[in-house]
């Protein structure tokens, strides 16, 4: 539907063409990767075929042009030592540089949760010493328990936050508007990103450190 601008799409007007032209919007408009995209378009064929086996369409083969494969992603993760150097961490860091290891931290100790679901996190998901939450892009419910180092995290931000139900600082904020909380949180991962580059640097990782790297680890 966002391809298309709101527009009903009919079984008829399916060819290669037009799948080929969906393919190259969900590239280079949506920007996403290969196996994304190929996620997408197998749904897509998936659906199409329902079609064709009841007789609402006649078999175009629309998909002929498009990638429907799995390209092996390169798995981002470092070991456990590399963990323990980021974690000792603490000479000449800037105070964003010390919430960026906090929030890597953080980012590995819920079980690789991503950082839209770690901004959003609130006082009242954490009971009876366990933090639950769901995973945004899956719906997956995890219950975690809030272990002396992960409490540690939490508590020094915990004077940063008292007036926000959320448990970081990340969308802290005057202003209650929708439109600025997503502004907050873009500027937050923006710099996060950013440091995370140069903490990096700091432990001899080769390579780039990401959320991502916290995640696979």
């Amino acid at each position: 539907m966002q391809y298309r601008d709101g527009k009903d799409l009919t079984l008829s007007e399916i060819d290669a063409d037009l799948v080929k032209s969906y393919e190259a919007y969900l590239k280079n408009v949506v920007g996403v990767c290969r196996n994304t995209s190929s996620f997408y378009l197998r749904i897509f064929r998936a659906v199409y075929n329902k079609a064709v086996g009841k007789g609402y369409a006649v078999e175009q083969k629309p998909l002929k042009h498009v990638y429907t494969g799995i390209d092996t992603t390169r798995k981002r993760a470092v070991s456990a030592d590399m963990i323990s150097s980021i974690k000792k961490l603490s000479h000449n860091l800037s105070p964003m540089q010390k919430m960026t290891k906090d929030t890597f931290l953080m980012c590995f100790y819920l079980r690789g949760i991503s950082f839209i679901d770690l901004a959003h996190l609130r006082k009242s998901d954490i009971k009876n010493g366990y933090l639950h939450y769901t995973r945004s892009k899956t719906g997956e419910r995890l219950s975690v328990k809030l272990e002396k180092d992960m409490q540690a995290i939490v508590d020094k931000y915990h004077r940063l936050t008292s007036s926000s139900p959320y448990l970081f600082p990340f969308l802290v904020s005057h202003i209650s508007a929708k439109q600025e909380e997503s502004r907050l949180y873009h500027n937050a991962e923006s710099r996060i990103s950013y440091h995370l580059v140069k903490i990096g640097m700091k432990v001899g990782i080769q390579g780039k450190l990401t959320l991502y790297v916290a995640r696979h680890s």
